[in-house]
């Protein structure tokens, strides 16, 4: 669970829940999830050393981090250690 997350959100305990990041512009927030909510048909996973352009962003997997920049330097990196916006 991220730190700073809250996770108590009846009727789902906070093992029924996904654990992630909101991420606003300049802000990254630790959440829980109900993860229905952010279904998505045909879902895939991107492997390692691979990447994807979408909506003005490319992001980029790697095994220390998922990288994803929308140029200019700006973007946001998260992995299990970090979630930064900038």
């Amino acid at each position: 669970m991220p730190d700073g997350a809250d996770c108590d959100k009846p009727p789902f305990s906070a093992d029924e829940m996904s654990k992630g990041f909101f991420l606003d512009p300049g802000q990254v927030t630790p959440m829980c999830f109900n993860q229905g909510a952010f279904g998505v048909e045909n879902a895939q996973p991107l492997e390692y050393n691979t990447s994807i352009s979408f909506n003005g962003y490319t992001c980029y997997s790697r095994v220390e981090a998922m990288v994803c920049d929308a140029g200019v330097g700006h973007g946001f990196v998260l992995s299990m250690q970090q979630a930064t916006w900038n």
